[in-house]
């Protein structure tokens, strides 16, 4: 199990800490999640819609969803033109997340957690793309 789906199974399902710790971890790591999301969606990563969604629902209604049915039926159920071109990638992306064993966390803290994805992301994105690109020069022309 990479860091990545650590992250997604601790931000749904967090078992060893309180749901309100982890909005907490959310809010204090909302723009760090927010590049790794947009990176993973345009290298292509997997959950990459995954994460993208927990953040809408944990920015929407101030929590995190307590499953990934909860992120599924959030999507589902949303109006936004995003959420409807996504649906079928999310029900993907969560048909393998429910496939993939579980595991005890490498890492038990949830900051050290994120620190450690958005490092591995920092680094996967500075070694896919040649000097001087960025991925987001479109989106800010």
């Amino acid at each position: 199990m990479t860091e990545r789906d650590q992250l997604i199974f601790r931000l749904v399902d967090p078992q060893n800490i309180l749901l309100s710790d982890v909005h907490d971890a959310v809010v204090r790591h909302r723009t760090r999640l927010e590049w790794v999301s947009r990176v993973s969606d345009a290298l292509q990563y997997p959950h990459a819609v995954t994460l993208q969604t927990i953040l809408m629902f944990d920015a929407k209604l101030g929590k995190c969803p307590d499953s990934l049915d909860v992120v599924r039926e959030f999507l589902e159920a949303s109006d936004e033109q995003w959420a409807a071109q996504n649906v079928e990638s999310l029900r993907e992306e969560i048909k393998e997340l429910s496939a993939a064993k579980q595991e005890d966390p490498t890492i038990k803290d949830l900051d050290v957690l994120i620190d450690s994805v958005v490092r591995e992301t920092r680094k996967e994105y500075h070694q896919t793309l040649p000097v001087g690109i960025s991925i987001f020069a479109k989106a800010k022309r």
